[in-house]
């Protein structure tokens, strides 16, 4: 898409960006600490009227935004002070601004961190937001009174959005969804206009009348309140991935196209009378042209008529060039303290009109920050791999890199397997992995070919005779040469592999040769100091490439998988400086839960992609079955992210914090109970977070009892108790309700030991 605009716009882009710093730079210096609101004759410290404290996420945001683009470890200071500034705010009863306040801060800084208390304080924001629901009507109150509701919230509830995704709780979900729906069906009208308040009864619920505090007239078609509700349910789609919500967003969108002035800035209203005097009059409002701007440009990327999403496109950017003309951008107004000129905040009480708002500063850096990175194109030198055809998709010679993921159903649940295998196909897996461990599971992935058309890989446990069964109705076989010995111990691993390669060539299939750092075959291990977890894998990979290539059987990947992203890159890049000529899966075991799965997959996937090294991911998540698209979604922005150049600093695991590692839930976990297990041992350790350790949480006896032996304390889940670690020390088995007191007894003696001996 590089070339949707010229070099000319790029410049210009960039030039408006560097101006903005320059100008948020200054107003930190003269006013240190201020959270401007809307200037004065061009001048930021005021004594006029708030009307409502509602903008302060606008100014820190922009310093996370130069940050993202610049990397500038000065922007990222100020930002997080700034940011500090805010966090009282998430008690904040009073308004019904939270979303802008903190996802345009602590979200970013959560983002680049993962530090814990972030996280809560915007879980705990979302929460505050979400104490506004009246019922009846069905909707977050505004800030005046709880009979009124105001188009602006559209903007706000993505934050209850954001909890309900990182908590699960449903009663939170209700809510945002009935407020979307409340919004929807009182305040947008059929043509796409937005009114920008609702009257409504509270005892009864029903709709009284539509009102305005900010637009012309009631029946009005105020151009923010519009521009607050097109990007506000493309947000709400973000989260939800709900058309309804979609849809809204594009009758908005539409009639912002169709009534946007010529020059490509609107009036303060669409209904202004442009012969009366102002600020009645023909006023224009650059903040409602920015705030358009950046949700038109997200939205094209959402919307599947490419031809709309064009013309989305095309209109956020001439938006963006009329507000980077000399009309618009004060760079070269002297004195001028803002960015923008010829914003509004509020025209009936004469606050704000024709002056530099922060709302309007902050969407004109967030889309031309946006377009240029979108817009950017890193230079990427894929390694040379061979072609590798996985049913109707090729890995390998420079073709895009697939992204997989894996069932997590009992593979003899057919209904089921087959539903979640549609649902990842729906989200654009490009493989999806199937676990067959008995010739039941290898009957049932009979009858799973039959419905689905995705392209099938079968992951071989510990019995590998079962390829035979399976090859006929799968696209790929994966195995594990730690997993070969297991059966038939006596025969040579050579031979297991040639009888592999008989089956694959036999059904046309392809292999995966895959090597995890905690079920490394024996043998190889034994060759190397304890403390040395790559050598062994990286020398049983090269082995079976050699044995494979002397078969003649090239049609192959390799994956080397450790939960440590560090080893990670080393190992695999190691690898691929012997064979690069080997296509490579790229994952890192047990990342764990989002986001902190998502980040540490992160710290691999942007250090390898970005050097070429790479053909196919997977993001590796604990989650439920019916949020197993996260990980398509996830790996989907990664790789999105790296190709625009978008690498982001990340924590630096396993030095100074505590780090808990759990594996991807998938059809080897035998109690669906694991899951929630992971998700309270991450809430029950908080207490220890300053302390480096590592605690791993396993759901099988597949790899459990090998991959938890690195870690301080391992925990590995079977039917009815969970296996408790001290590094190589079985402690016993107890069942689920008693393991979190079990661990925290340990933990805490842990904890001691190391402060008594100045660790």
């Amino acid at each position: 898409m590089s070339e949707l605009i010229t070099p000319q716009q790029r410049t210009r882009y960039k030039q408006a960006l560097h101006f903005a710093e320059q100008q948020v730079e200054a107003t930190v210096k003269r006013t240190p600490d201020l959270f401007p609101i809307y200037t004065e004759g061009g001048h930021w410290h005021h004594e006029g009227e708030l009307w409502t404290d509602w903008t302060g996420g606008f100014f820190a945001g922009m310093m996370w935004q130069f940050h993202r683009r610049t990397g500038d470890k000065t922007w990222r200071k100020r930002a997080e002070h700034y940011s500090k500034l805010l966090e009282p705010r998430q008690h904040d009863r009073n308004v019904h601004d939270l979303g802008f306040i903190f996802l345009n801060t602590y979200l970013p800084w959560y983002e680049l961190t993962a530090d814990p208390d972030l996280h809560a304080v915007l879980i705990h924001a979302g929460r505050t937001l979400a104490k506004r629901f009246i019922d009846p009507p069905g909707y977050l109150h505004s800030f005046v009174a709880p009979n009124s509701l105001f188009i602006d919230i559209m903007m706000n509830v993505p934050l209850v959005f954001y909890a309900v995704q990182e908590t699960g709780d449903q009663n939170l979900k209700e809510i945002a969804e009935r407020h979307c729906r409340t919004t929807r069906d009182y305040l947008v009208r059929e043509d796409g206009s937005t009114a920008h308040e609702g009257i409504f009864d509270t005892e009864t619920g029903e709709f009284i009348r539509e009102d305005t505090h900010q637009g012309l007239r009631p029946d009005s078609r105020w151009a923010r309140g519009l521009a607050w509700s097109l990007y506000g349910y493309s947000k709400v789609y973000a989260y939800t991935q709900n058309e309804e919500f979609l849809e809204v967003s594009q009758r908005n969108a539409d009639f912002w196209l169709k009534h946007l002035p010529h020059d490509h800035v609107p009036y303060w209203d669409f209904d202004a009378d442009l012969g009366a005097t102002l600020p009645w009059g023909p006023q224009k409002d650059s903040s409602a042209g920015a705030i358009a701007a950046s949700g038109l440009w997200q939205l094209a990327g959402q919307v599947s008529d490419k031809e709309k999403a064009a013309k989305y496109r095309e209109t956020a950017l001439g938006m963006l060039d009329a507000l980077c003309h000399p009309n618009y951008l004060a760079q070269d107004l002297k004195g001028w303290e803002g960015i923008l000129q010829h914003g509004v905040y509020h025209t009936e009480k004469n606050l704000g009109v024709d002056e530099s708002v922060m709302w309007g500063e902050y969407f004109f850096v967030e889309a031309l920050t946006r377009v240029l990175e979108e817009l950017q194109s890193v230079e990427i030198t894929r390694n040379p791999t061979r072609a590798v055809p996985i049913g109707s998709i090729v890995v390998g010679d420079h073709n895009p890199i697939a992204v997989q993921s894996m069932t997590a159903t009992k593979t003899q649940d057919v209904a089921a397997t087959v539903e979640l295998i549609n649902l990842l196909q729906d989200a654009g897996a490009d493989v999806v992995r199937v676990a067959v461990d008995s010739k039941k599971d290898a009957q049932a992935l009979a009858e799973i070919r039959k419905q689905t058309s995705a392209n099938l890989s079968v992951d071989l446990q510990e019995n590998y005779r079962l390829a035979e069964v399976v090859a006929p109705h799968v696209d790929k076989i994966r195995y594990n040469p730690g997993h070969l010995y297991h059966h038939e111990q006596s025969k040579p691993w050579q031979d297991k592999v040639r009888y592999l390669v008989e089956v694959a060539t036999a059904h046309d299939c392809a292999m995966r040769v895959g090597v995890n750092c905690g079920s490394v075959d024996p043998a190889m291990a034994e060759k190397y100091d304890r403390d040395d977890s790559i050598s062994p894998m990286l020398e049983s990979a090269l082995d079976h490439c050699e044995l494979l290539d002397d078969l003649g059987f090239t049609r192959y990947v390799v994956s080397l998988k450790d939960s440590d992203p560090k080893k990670v890159v080393e190992v695999n890049t190691r690898f691929a400086n012997e064979r690069p000529d080997v296509p490579l899966h790229l994952g890192v075991t047990e990342a764990g839960m989002p986001p902190d799965g998502i980040i540490k997959t992160r710290i691999a996937m942007e250090q390898l992609v970005a050097r070429g090294i790479g053909d196919t991911i997977r993001v590796s998540l604990t989650v439920p079955n019916a949020e197993k698209p996260k990980e398509i979604a996830a790996g989907r922005e990664i790789l999105a992210d790296i190709a625009a150049g978008r690498v982001r600093s990340v924590v630096d695991y396993g030095l100074s914090t505590l780090n808990i590692i759990s594996c991807p839930s998938c059809s080897r976990v035998e109690n669906e109970a694991f899951v929630e297990l992971a998700q309270q041992v991450q809430q029950m350790t908080q207490y220890a977070k300053e302390h480096a350790l590592t605690i791993a949480v396993m759901g099988c006896r597949v790899n459990g009892p090998g991959e938890t032996d690195d870690a301080d304390l391992g925990l590995w889940c079977g039917p009815n108790y969970v296996n408790l670690k001290r590094g190589g020390e079985a402690l016993g088995a107890f069942p689920y309700d008693e393991i979190l007191g079990k661990l925290k007894s340990e933990l805490d003696a842990m904890i001691a030991q190391r402060a008594g001996s100045g660790v």
